[in-house]
């Protein structure tokens, strides 16, 4: 029981959440998504027959065993021809392009060892063996962002869960409690930690990170907004760099996939039968008869394929969803972290909060926002707004300025400037 609080509290939790609805996506249902289209294929691998290989009849059931277990970890290849090979180097410009698929070619007949006599060209399909892992991994990628993100928001200065925990507590209190009060007044001391520059840098040596050296800065910090624009970035490469790796893993143009589908639906209204997943393989194996070894060619069918097609289709169709909603989420954060943008934003909540008389509403907005909230501020109070409501982010900018001012008149009367 104890593990699975540990890895509820790994996976980012469900109550207290320190990032948007698109970081969450990434790193706690994407993660999700990928160890459950793993399930299937791991199945079929170690408990169904992933591999059945056509062997002689004179073949004993050891040597048929041994065929399979040997094509399965050896992999198998398929044939193009000289004419097939020279459209999948040099397609053409527009895709979708015809792809050649190995049930169409006809093997009856063919000498197998003399591929060059005949123009044939063998392709190599070696990548099902490692499909689950794949899957499993790339589900562990989607997670690596929000470990940094959470760590260094953890060793900041201040506990950010714990401030939007405590955050998340008033929301839940009804207005005019006393215990509301007195958890705003919390907030509002852990708050003042942040902003002051305490959580300017990352004080804990375990988060280093390059670039971003370890010291101390006094006054409104920049560093958690930043490395959170930062975290966005590495969701945004992360599934480009998923895309590349699944293109080269395929040796094939896996960037089409999805298009070549749509495309064959269209034009065809049938499912396309891609040959990045071929059915029907062909398998070379040296096999002892009467005394001595021999070579033979089998014929193999790939039933695991009928699970990896359609599963990475809908990788491909998830990853092209999930690229476009993060590259979205970054530049959305980016405007956010613009000074105007910070600017209306504190401008807004303090018109509404009606701590200060409306035409008071703009020159206070700057002051606060240049002199005490800074980046980090604006952006914690962004957080606070997306994950409890724009009302309980009011109800905070409204108490900051209320403890904001009386800070300043403190120190005005000491015989200081602010």
């Amino acid at each position: 029981m104890s593990y699975m609080f540990h890895f509820h509290d790994l996976m980012g939790g469900l109550h207290v959440p320190i990032d948007d609805g698109i970081d969450k996506l990434n790193r706690k249902y994407t993660s999700v998504v990928f160890l459950f289209l793993a399930l299937p294929i791991f199945t079929k691998q170690y408990i169904g027959e992933p591999i059945e290989c056509f062997t002689p009849t004179y073949f004993t059931d050891a040597q048929a065993r041994y065929v399979n277990s040997y094509c399965w970890t050896t992999s198998t290849y398929y044939m193009v021809t000289a004419d097939d090979e020279e459209e999948m180097v040099n397609p053409p410009v527009q895709p979708p392009y015809p792809r050649i698929i190995p049930e169409e070619l006809d093997y009856s007949g063919l000498d197998m060892f003399s591929v060059q006599k005949d123009k044939l060209r063998r392709v190599h399909v070696s990548y099902y063996q490692w499909s689950p892992l794949i899957l499993m991994l790339q589900g562990v990628c989607f997670h690596l962002p929000f470990i940094m993100w959470n760590a260094c928001a953890h060793n900041a200065g201040v506990k950010l869960r714990q401030l939007l925990k405590r955050a998340s507590d008033i929301a839940a209190i009804p207005p005019g409690c006393q215990q509301r009060e007195s958890l705003l007044t919390e907030f509002v001391e852990q708050f003042n930690t942040l902003v002051n520059g305490s959580a300017g840098w990352c004080t804990d040596p375990s988060c280093r990170l390059p670039l971003m050296g370890c010291r101390y800065s006094p006054g409104p910090s920049r560093f958690l907004c930043l490395l959170y624009i930062f975290v966005k970035f590495l969701y945004v490469l992360n599934v480009g760099l998923q895309f590349m790796l699944l293109n080269a893993f395929m040796e094939k143009d896996y960037y089409w996939h999805g298009f070549e589908i749509f495309n064959h639906l269209i034009e065809d209204g049938s499912w396309w039968v891609s040959p990045r997943f071929p059915l029907q393989t062909l398998c070379q194996v040296r096999a002892a008869m009467q005394g001595g070894l021999r070579t033979y060619v089998c014929r193999c069918v790939l039933p695991i394929n009928v699970f990896n097609e359609k599963i990475f289709s809908i990788v491909w169709f998830y990853l092209a969803i999930i690229l476009q909603l993060n590259a979205v989420s970054l530049i959305f954060w980016v405007w956010k972290s613009f000074p105007y943008s910070r600017l209306a934003f504190i401008r807004l909540c303090l018109s509404r909060s009606r701590v200060i008389r409306m035409s008071d509403v703009a020159r206070a907005s700057k002051k606060i926002s240049a002199s005490y909230l800074g980046w980090d501020g604006a952006f914690v109070l962004r957080l606070v707004e997306h994950n409890q409501g724009s009302a309980m982010a009011t109800v905070i900018v409204g108490k900051l300025w209320e403890f904001y001012a009386s800070q300043l008149k403190a120190y005005d009367e000491g015989g200081g400037d602010m």
